[in-house]
């Protein structure tokens, strides 16, 4: 095999792998433009113009460096002549010899040394570019002298094709000596020839698409892109040499700009792994750390688990709340993740380590009403849960021993009513229960009757329908003593014994009712 064929058919292996790597991928853009951290506010300003088609496009690939305004501005200047130049050319017949000419003026003005990583300042300043700068430079020279061109992208790659509907005249940017490139027959032909030897096509490929169409499939299938893309793409190598050297933070700076100029797969994984490691890394005791967590959620159609992100929370929890006592950033994050998350499951498990953390601090502390309150928080992210519901209502008894039985029905019923659950559990119906007898002693020791049978109905309906429920035998004592003692006083002696009748019912060994039947039957 001569050096030539085996050039070719490396050529031709690498193609194969560069486009059979590429995947149907439905993109979209992660972050928005107002979530996006810019490094300055003119690099804001200006890329806004650009994404708005409002600005110099030329602005929008100097931006990535310049300092200021007036730093770009000369170099714009130094640009602008020689486009002016150029556009000033006499055109030849054949666009061939137009595009070479346009190449060789362009690559000896400003193009010096090839170099991986390049922006597109340094053409200016030092002569050395990359494969994105370098098309930037030849697509808005193209436009600007009316060649018609597509910039072609593979996945490790871009490069410009001039007058792409015709002659094909392809511009290699990261070779300075034999840049330019036309393809003659006998070429294309050889080359489709090593597609079948290698049985990448066959020979109903050829019958259908013909030689020239199987030769442009391969060679120039790459996605096409704007012009405009290309400043998401000089962010995504600023963006891949960032990351290369553990500047995470820095490196999802860059992605997110990428991303909104450009988003492929590419770049939106990119992304993703700068802001993963971010908060990996992180102790959050920078509130732009904290603000990156809620972002993942938009990352799980990539190798990412909601409990990945829940770990995350956790993890932050136990830095700023545990470790730092700052309850008040810890609630700011806890709201701002809540705010922006989408994910209707991630915020339930979310609330629920939030709230629960917060609450076992109260209750070990003893403050039991905001115990009480922050488990019921916990408990409504995970309804039924048992060890919660089991602190839930150690809490509320510890938090109303001291309350009126009436506030801590209230309360009751609200949890209740906000976590119908509970009463499958009989210590919350036993606890309803309890508290109705609560009220109807307190009411008819205060003379309030109408109230206190109103209690005692509420108290023996639920007993009638749920004769399982169980209650506190000498509440209810004193609670029907106290309603007969207030009859028997106002001489309705019957209705007092009735009343202590039904209590023995449901306390037949009740030794204070036992004691007023006898007294009031004498």
């Amino acid at each position: 095999m001569t050096s030539k064929m085996f050039f070719l058919m490396r050529v031709v292996v690498v193609l194969f792998l560069i486009f059979g790597s590429l995947q149907a991928f439905a993109q979209q853009e992660y972050l928005t433009f107002d979530e996006v951290q810019f490094s300055s506010s003119l690099e804001k300003e200006t890329l806004a113009r650009v994404l708005n088609d409002e600005g110099d496009l030329i602005d929008g690939f100097l931006i990535i460096s310049a300092e200021d305004s007036s730093e770009f501005a000369a170099w714009k200047k130094v640009y602008s002549r020689k486009i002016e130049e150029l556009q000033q050319r006499k055109k030849p017949k054949k666009i061939a010899k137009d595009v070479k000419y346009l190449y060789d003026q362009l690559h000896q003005e400003f193009l010096t040394k090839y170099m991986y990583l390049a922006y597109f300042d340094e053409i200016f300043e030092t002569g050395v570019y990359n494969c994105v700068t370098a098309v930037a430079l030849y697509a808005m020279a193209f436009e600007a002298c009316d060649i018609p061109y597509n910039i072609k992208e593979t996945p490790t790659h871009v490069y410009i094709v001039a007058d792409p509907d015709d002659s094909q005249l392809l511009i290699e940017t990261t070779d300075p000596v034999d840049g330019f490139k036309t393809f003659r027959p006998g070429f294309k032909e050889q080359f489709v020839s090593q597609l079948g030897v290698l049985k990448l096509i066959n020979e109903n490929d050829i019958a259908k698409k013909g030689i020239y169409g199987v030769f442009d499939e391969f060679y120039f299938g790459g996605a096409v892109l704007s012009l405009k893309s290309l400043v998401g793409i000089q962010y995504y190598n600023k963006g891949i040499s960032l990351y290369e050297n553990n500047d995470y933070h820095g490196a999802w700076h860059a992605f997110s700009i990428a991303q909104l100029f450009h988003s492929n797969d590419q770049i939106n994984k990119m992304l993703f792994a700068s802001i993963a490691s971010v908060v990996s890394y992180s102790d959050y005791s920078d509130w732009n750390d904290i603000e990156l967590l809620p972002y993942l959620e938009r990352f799980l159609d990539y190798d990412l688990k909601q409990t990945n992100i829940v770990g995350e929370f956790q993890k932050m929890i136990n830095y700023v709340l545990i470790q730092n006592n700052d309850k008040e950033t810890m609630k700011m994050a806890y709201e701002y993740f809540m705010e922006k998350s989408k994910n209707e499951e991630l915020k339930k498990e979310i609330s629920f380590n939030y709230y629960n953390e917060l609450a076992i601090r109260s209750y070990n502390r003893a403050n039991y009403d905001q115990s009480f309150g922050q488990f019921a928080e916990a408990y409504k992210a995970k309804p039924g849960h048992a060890r919660v519901e089991n602190m839930l209502l150690e809490a509320f008894k510890l938090a109303y021993r001291y309350k009126t039985p009436v506030e801590g029905l209230t309360r009751l019923d609200t949890l209740i009513t906000n976590s119908p659950e509970l009463l499958e559990n009989n210590r919350v119906n036993s606890l309803r229960l309890n508290l109705y007898l609560e009220i109807m002693k307190n009411k008819f020791d205060s003379k309030q009757a109408t109230k206190g049978n109103s209690y005692k109905a509420l108290f023996e309906e639920a007993v009638a329908a749920h004769p399982d429920y169980r209650y506190d035998e000498h509440i209810l004592g004193t609670a029907y003593s106290k309603a007969a003692v207030y009859y028997y006083k106002r001489g309705y002696t019957t209705k007092a014994r009735s009343i202590i009748r039904t209590g023995l019912k449901y306390a037949p060994n009740n030794y204070e009712l036992k004691s007023r039947l006898r007294m009031v039957s004498n």
